[in-house]
């Protein structure tokens, strides 16, 4: 299974070791999850989709979206246009999201 969590624990720029912390596992065990040789339990999925702020779908690789539920939830609220730039800001890596929402933050406090 592809999963996102390599690129999710280098974005976020922590070691192997503290996200087995996080788990109650060893770094090996960590790393073999990383590499998709073993598999993550549910109580697991569920600790590492809130450390990293993702859904479960994001982390198992099965959405490209962070959190894919909640566009629909509130997509009756935003324009057409809004769900699209929701739409790309969502697949674009941490790092880039905050770049992006401090033009945005810039932009309209001098409006």
């Amino acid at each position: 299974m592809e999963m996102n969590l390599l690129k999710l624990r280098r974005e976020k720029g922590v070691s192997q070791e503290e996200v087995a912390a996080v788990l109650g596992v060893t770094r090996q065990a960590f790393s073999r999850y990383e590499k998709g040789e073993r598999e993550l339990g549910y109580a697991s999925l569920v600790a590492l989709a809130r450390y990293f702020d993702v859904s479960i779908d994001y982390l198992l690789g099965n959405s490209t979206f962070f959190y894919p539920d909640k566009v629909g939830s509130y997509s009756s609220q935003f324009s057409e246009t809004e769900q699209q730039l929701i739409t790309y800001f969502r697949q674009l890596p941490r790092q880039t999201q905050s770049y992006v929402f401090g033009i945005v933050q810039n932009l309209a406090v001098n409006l």
